[in-house]
C-alpha cells in the first residue's frame, strides 16, 4: 500500500473507514500525515506487515502523546524493514523488545523524534543483536533523539554505541530532521513494486 500526496502539508488517513480490512506487507505513508494509532493498528494490526515506512507522519495516541515503541512492534512479527515518526522510549521498553519473538529478521530502523526517558541501552542493543538480519552484509539503525531528551543519555549513546562500520551501522543523533540520503543509504533493495502491495 502505499499513499501519496505532493503538494498537501497536513493530509489525513480519511480513506481507512471505507475499507473492511487491510492486509498490505508493505506500507508507505506520506510526510506531514496526521496518524492516530488506532489508524496505524487498522493497517497493521494483522501481523503480516514486511516493511513499513511512516517516518514522516505525526502519530499520536487517543491521548494525543507519542506510543511507545513497544507497543507498535508489537503487531509487526513480521516486519523486516522499517521507518518510524516519533516514538516513546521508557525505561521498560528494552525489556519488552528483547522479551517478544519475531518471525523475521530486521535489515533496517530508523526512528526519528524520539522522546521519553533514559533506557537500558545495552538491552537494547541485545535487541537489535538478535533480531539483525545477518544474510545480508548490511544492517542500519538509526535513531534521532528529541532535543528535551535527557542529553547526557543520548551523549553517552553517541560516545559508546554509534558505529559507522561497513556492515552494521548504528547512528545516533539529536534534534528533528536529516538529511535523507544518509537515512537512505540502507534502502539499497527498495523497489517501487513494494509500493502495488
Amino acid at each position: 500500500m502505499f499513499c501519496g500526496t505532493r503538494y498537501h502539508h497536513h493530509p489525513s488517513i480519511d480513506f481507512v473507514p471505507k475499507f473492511y480490512r487491510c492486509e498490505a506487507k508493505y506500507i508507505r505513508l506520506p510526510y506531514y500525515l496526521r496518524l492516530s494509532f488506532d489508524e496505524l493498528k487498522f493497517l497493521f494490526g494483522h501481523g503480516g506487515v514486511i516493511y513499513l515506512d511512516i517516518y514522516g507522519c505525526i502519530l499520536k495516541d487517543e491521548k494525543n502523546e507519542d506510543v511507545a515503541f513497544e507497543k507498535i512492534m508489537e503487531y509487526l512479527p513480521n516486519i523486516e524493514k522499517m521507518r518510524l515518526p516519533n516514538v516513546k522510549m521508557t525505561e521498560k521498553t528494552p525489556h519488552a523488545l528483547t522479551s517478544m519473538k519475531f518471525n523475521s529478521k530486521f535489515d533496517g530502523i530508523g526512528i526519528r523524534l524520539i522522546c521519553g526517558e533514559a533506557f537500558d541501552a545495552e538491552e537494547f542493543i541485545k535487541f537489535l543483536n538478535a533480531n539483525k538480519n545477518a544474510k545480508y552484509p548490511f544492517f542500519y539503525c538509526g535513531l534521532t533523539f528529541c532535543k528535551e531528551f535527557n542529553a547526557d543519555f543520548v551523549q553517552k549513546l553517541m560516545e559508546h554505541y554509534s558505529t559507522t562500520g561497513k556492515y552494521c551501522t548504528f547512528k545516533v543523533h539529536v534534534d528533528g530532521w536529516r538529511d535523507d540520503s544518509e537515512e537512505e543509504s540502507g534502502d539499497e533493495s527498495e523497489t517501487d513494486s513494494n509500493d502495488s502491495d
